[in-house]
């Protein structure tokens, strides 16, 4: 092969993968609303790095993921929510802080109100929660509720940027 051929086809390449990359974007921006599993393409585009490397305290199911592009006043956002069989809160909340202390997320206020979060079950109690602020206006929140009469927590984290 003649060193343009190369160049031509590298060019080429080039060219399709961008083409690809901004057609899976566009797809990902019309849905405004997604609920993409760990791995997938809209996984790695719509759902924050953040909270795609959030540690998953002992997991007892597949993590759930959603995302939404927002729009108007409404914030992107990205979430994670799982249920976990470690039955210490307190390690479970020392886990999430750390890393996201790590991340350049500062410690939850204690004097901020609790959030209402829509999708709590009628249920679910709040064991605790929390809200992250980085330098660069970043919201995380975490919300670490318990059933009635269950053993385990559900984990939800929520990344608004």
């Amino acid at each position: 092969m003649h060193f343009s051929s190369i160049v031509k086809w590298l060019v080429s390449l080039v060219a399709l993968s961008v083409l690809l990359w901004m057609s899976a974007a566009a797809y990902l921006f019309l849905q405004e609303d997604y609920a993409p599993e760990r791995g997938s393409l809209t996984y790695y585009m719509g759902i924050s790095s953040v909270l795609r490397g959030v540690p998953l305290i002992a997991p007892v199911n597949e993590p759930e993921y959603f995302g939404s592009v927002g729009g108007g006043n409404k914030p992107s956002q990205s979430e994670v929510s799982y249920e976990t069989d470690e039955p210490n809160a307190s390690t479970i909340w020392v886990a999430i802080e750390r890393y996201f202390n790590q991340h350049g997320f500062g410690t939850p206020d204690p004097t901020v109100s609790p959030i209402t979060h829509p999708e709590l079950e009628s249920d679910d109690r709040v064991i605790q929660q929390g809200q992250f602020t980085s330098k660069a206006g970043e919201l995380i929140v975490v919300v670490l509720t318990q059933s009635d009469g269950q053993n385990r927590f559900r984990v939800r984290i929520s990344h608004f940027d």
